[in-house]
């Protein structure tokens, strides 16, 4: 049975991490994470509306590999992107701000199709609230 009144949904608008799946030959070092934000947020309502406007204006569908389709993509994930940890470009630590990751997206489709997949699975980030312990008898 499912009690709503245990559920914490504070992730949705306060973001969750995905540790990325790195390619085994580029897994060294500290994992690449991103926090993100829930479809379910705020941030993504308002950004999934310019998106669908955008696509519409295009004429083309969601999921369109055109380079028109993916930099709509590439926007989409860029307004629910918070920060991220272990990336870097050129060896130095990469800023995370919107342009980065607009460009991180477009530029690296195996990470934003785990953005896309994460963003929208529930379960990361509704969790159950911590319940108190029972008093133990003695």
């Amino acid at each position: 049975m499912l009690d709503l009144d245990l559920l914490d949904t504070s992730a949705i608008a306060a973001g969750s991490w995905l540790e990325l799946e790195v390619p085994p030959a580029l897994a060294e070092g500290d994992p690449v994470r991103i926090k993100l934000l829930s479809m379910d947020s705020d941030a993504y309502l308002k950004a999934v509306a310019v998106y669908r406007r955008t696509i519409a204006k295009l004429k083309i569908e969601v999921g369109d590999d055109s380079p028109q389709g993916q930099a709509a993509d590439a926007e989409l994930y860029a307004a629910v992107t918070l920060e991220w940890s272990g990336l870097n470009k050129a060896g130095k630590p990469w800023p995370c701000n919107k342009d980065n990751a607009r460009a991180l997206y477009l530029s690296q489709k195996w990470i934003a199709r785990q953005v896309r997949a994460f963003v929208g699975t529930d379960g990361n980030f509704i969790s159950a609230r911590p319940q108190p312990k029972p008093p133990q008898s003695s």
